[in-house]
């Protein structure tokens, strides 16, 4: 492996030899912060980056050394509420107000009508399967099964295909009076 150097046409067969040669020619790449002298652009990139480079937290303009030390201050000073769906951490309840109905919110697949979870089957049973006396079913099914049984209201069939019961007088929308 050779060593070049980036401002001469130079090459050594050690990194020390590279690195005697950059000192004694003035040849390195200097950090205006701490006056550190590089062997290349490149590290005195890394070195800046990772040295010097501050992380600013956007809510108070505190100055941090890492990424990390800026995630512990966002989490600790910052962020106050947490989504208990997804554990997600907001600065305010408005904020987690927003959130919640953006990524936790549903809509009835039959009307529409935007609920919050838990509601979706005490809306399902009240507004949707809901006999008209009152009685809350689970699904289609077990409504039409309660209407049948209790108040017959699907006619019945005989085994040679008459008719055996009359279809009785209800109404099957629910009274929103």
């Amino acid at each position: 492996m050779t060593f070049n150097c980036e401002n001469c046409e130079k090459s050594f067969d050690q990194r020390l030899g590279l690195e005697q040669h950059v000192i004694s020619k003035n040849h390195g790449f200097t950090c205006e912060i701490c006056k550190k002298v590089m062997l290349s652009s490149f590290s005195l990139t890394q070195h800046t980056e990772a040295k010097h480079k501050k992380w600013e937290c956007k809510y108070c303009q505190k100055s941090l050394e890492t990424r990390k030390g800026l995630k512990f201050h966002l989490n600790a000073k910052h962020f106050v509420v947490e989504c208990r769906k997804c554990k997600k951490r907001f600065l305010d309840k408005n904020e987690l107000k927003k959130h919640i109905k953006a990524a936790h919110t549903l809509h009835c697949s039959i009307c529409g009508e935007t609920l919050k979870e838990r509601e979706q089957s005490t809306h399902m049973r009240e507004v949707h399967f809901q006999c008209p006396c009152g009685e809350n079913c689970d699904s289609q099914e077990e409504l039409h099964n309660h209407l049948d049984t209790v108040h017959n209201v699907v006619k019945a069939y005989s085994k040679d295909g008459k008719v055996k019961g009359e279809r009785k007088s209800i109404s099957l929308e629910p009274d929103y009076s």
